[in-house]
């Protein structure tokens, strides 16, 4: 016999941000804010989530359009935020804070990458700014996985964090494939993601 336990998250992107309007490559955690279209999107995700709950809690990533979006949600739900390292947007290395713009005129490698086609391995592996990959980043979300189903088994958790960590979430939980996952990284700025981790345990 076993126990089985259901761990919900819901996983919504943040609003736009000037990083999104500017077409910047950045996981820096102090720079970028929501533009004021932004803080609409978050007020309508946040009607959107009343329907959904109750809720437990909200992790989100520390981002700074991460975090302003949380906080926007949490005063809707009147949830506490944990802000949770492991939400963070990809690490870019050199690219960081840099415009696509810049990045074809002076990294050869971004262009490299650009010949990589989406939801292919070498898209999928190549390290971003001599980075993180991808496959790094379902790494990272197998660790968070694992530690939200230790901490929080049961809960019903609101996840708020950025594209490419809703494909990584889907590529751990529901192994799908390299094509789903880069569509999956496109996750528009109002949109909702569900996932159920399953945990079976002997009774």
């Amino acid at each position: 016999m076993t126990d089985r336990t259901i761990t919900k998250l819901v996983f919504v992107r943040h609003g736009e941000s000037e990083k999104n309007v500017l077409r910047i490559k950045s996981s820096t955690v102090d720079k970028w804010p929501l533009t004021e279209k932004g803080e609409q999107h978050a007020e309508n995700i946040a009607c959107k989530l009343k329907g959904m709950g109750p809720f437990d809690i909200i992790l989100s990533s520390p981002v700074l359009r991460a975090r302003q979006t949380a906080e926007i949600i949490s005063k809707t739900l009147g949830l506490p935020v944990i802000y949770e390292d492991l939400l963070k947007e990809y690490q870019y290395g050199r690219w960081n804070d840099l415009t696509k713009e810049e990045l074809k005129k002076n990294h050869p490698d971004y262009l490299e990458f650009r010949m990589h086609k989406p939801g292919t391995e070498e898209h999928f592996n190549f390290k971003l700014g001599g980075a993180e990959s991808r496959a790094d980043v379902v790494k990272r979300m197998e660790k968070f996985i694992q530690k939200v189903s230790i901490e929080y088994p049961g809960k019903h958790i609101l996840l708020v964090s950025h594209g490419g960590i809703n494909g990584a979430i889907a590529k751990t939980i529901n192994d799908i494939s390299l094509e789903s996952f880069a569509e999956k990284e496109l996750i528009d700025h109002e949109e909702i993601e569900t996932f159920n981790i399953v945990n079976d345990q002997p009774s």
